[in-house]
């Protein structure tokens, strides 16, 4: 009697309280893999899973080692600051009315930010800076491509880091942690052909 009373009690724990410890899964913003050449141009994708959650921006910054790798950049003169053209927006971005902005911030770093401002939307204080200006759900899928240039010397597994926020829709800017993965450029060796 004793056991089926413990029995009972265990079975009605694990049915009101570990469902309430189950987490739903967040936002992952995933940096892909591709091969290329030493001194060859490669392009990244930057793929966004909502995993059911509504997202209006996205930030990442993209650690790389800048011996190995490049971003092509375009040197203004002052007092206009030297910009990145390593990224462009893709399918998943330009479907909810958002671009692409990038800055350098450090050396080996290429910062992202997927947003978008569309005048007639934005708050009755017309403040561009609120995510109020665009609150389109980014979809799930591609939504950057990032250019980069391996280095001649370069060889084997060149590491991007990953360090990624997004903001939800409510119009405040609630930045949310994204996890994803780092992604990889793989350098081949050149070798060769042996007649």
């Amino acid at each position: 009697m004793r056991f089926r009373s413990v029995l009972i009690l265990l079975l009605m724990f694990f049915a009101t309280v570990v469902p309430s410890l189950v987490v739903a899964a967040g936002p992952t913003l995933n940096i892909g893999a591709v091969n290329g050449n030493p001194g060859q141009t490669v392009t990244v994708p930057v793929t966004f899973v909502s995993n059911g959650g509504s997202f209006s921006a996205i930030s990442v910054d993209i650690g790389f080692d800048p011996s190995k790798l490049s971003v092509a950049m375009i040197t203004a003169t002052p007092p206009y600051p030297t910009v990145a053209l390593a990224a462009s927006a893709a399918t998943a971005a330009t479907a909810a009315n958002k671009s692409v902005v990038q800055s350098l911030p450090a050396a080996g770093v290429l910062r992202l930010g997927i947003f978008g401002f569309n005048s007639s939307s934005c708050n009755e204080n017309n403040n561009p800076a609120s995510a109020a200006c665009n609150k389109n759900v980014i979809q799930d899928g591609v939504v950057a491509n990032v250019i980069f240039t391996i280095a001649a010397n370069a060889t084997g597994t060149i590491t991007l880091t990953n360090i990624s926020a997004a903001a939800d829709t409510t119009g405040s800017v609630n930045q949310v942690t994204i996890t994803g993965t780092n992604g990889i450029i793989l350098a081949n060796t050149v070798t060769d052909a042996v007649c």
